[in-house]
């Protein structure tokens, strides 16, 4: 987790002569995490773009990094004292122009001011860079589910159907980019976006055993990284074509965790690869924190 604070200072904004509220967007100053950019924005008479509601807004805006959609989970506190207003934890996504749901205020900005000066305390926790694939489900060489993550490399889904529950691969496609005597550990974690047998409606299911962690070195052999999932095979036929043997294609959200680039490796084929790379980092000085909502790696204290 990551915190920022900054101050705002709220001008005397009045309304106008017919009748209509000026439209202000008070801002504070831009931060860094997660290799984006990031401000919060208060709206105190609500978004544009919402003309049902004239509630006062927040939003965490996102000023870079536009070719992704990207998961954020974050918490926002304005005000100080008994005025505070909380957000509590919000896991929300970032569009692909950097604009977020945000939450309403039951108050006016007014109300949490102190002495013209709003104090906006602000908790990163994550924010996974998003890719999108629809993975063809049928033997098709020249059909393949290709996707790139924040840093512009490549990476391949393919889908197993041969067995009761669906199985994913993930293959890094551009792994002849990573520089020479380096090692890139990368995590991440996938879901696949279905119908829901019973509903109908749009879900996304994660993987078994997520999040995902692997390590790559220029010269290595990338087997791929098996996803199981508890997805039956048989709920992702076209039952209208199903004598055709015919599959749908299935969408597959992948959230990036933290991708690192260590210099000065040097492969040692003797031992057990995943075994080796975890004792290479450890040697220096570095450990594999993984939780829920991402991957990444850490100096060890």
């Amino acid at each position: 987790m990551t915190v920022f604070e900054g101050l705002v200072k709220i001008p005397h904004v009045p309304h106008s002569s017919s009748g209509h509220k000026n439209r202000v967007k008070l801002e504070t100053s831009y931060f860094t995490f997660g290799n984006f950019e990031w401000n919060v924005s208060i709206l105190p008479h609500g978004d544009e773009g919402e003309s049902t509601s004239t509630r006062p807004r927040v939003l965490l805006n996102r000023l870079t990094g536009f070719d992704h959609q990207c998961r954020v989970m974050y918490r926002i506190v304005l005000g100080e004292g008994e005025r505070k207003i909380d957000s509590g934890l919000l896991d929300q996504i970032s569009d692909m122009s950097g604009r977020i749901r945000g939450f309403s205020l039951r108050c006016q900005v007014p109300d949490i001011v102190r002495r013209t000066v709003l104090r906006v305390y602000t908790e990163m926790m994550c924010a996974n860079t998003i890719s999108e694939a629809k993975v063809p489900t049928t033997r098709d060489p020249n059909s393949t589910a290709n996707c790139y993550d924040r840093d512009k490399q490549g990476w391949c889904v393919e889908a197993d159907m041969e067995c009761e529950f669906l199985r994913l691969k993930l293959f890094y496609s551009d792994m002849h980019n990573v520089p020479r005597n380096h090692l890139r550990s990368v995590s991440w974690n996938a879901y696949v976006i279905r119908d829901h047998p019973s509903t109908g409606t749009k879900e996304s299911v994660i993987v078994l055993n997520a999040p995902h962690n692997s390590y790559y070195v220029q010269d290595g052999v990338d087997m791929g990284v098996i996803m199981e999932t508890n997805i039956p095979v048989r709920q992702n036929y076209d039952s209208t074509m199903a004598i055709e043997l015919y599959f749908i294609p299935i969408a597959i959200d992948l959230f990036w965790g933290v991708s690192i680039c260590l210099e000065n490796f040097k492969q040692n084929s003797s031992d057990e690869e995943s075994d080796y790379y975890e004792q290479w980092l450890s040697g220096k000085g570095w450990t594999i924190v993984l939780d829920y909502s991402a991957a990444y790696i850490m100096p060890r204290i």
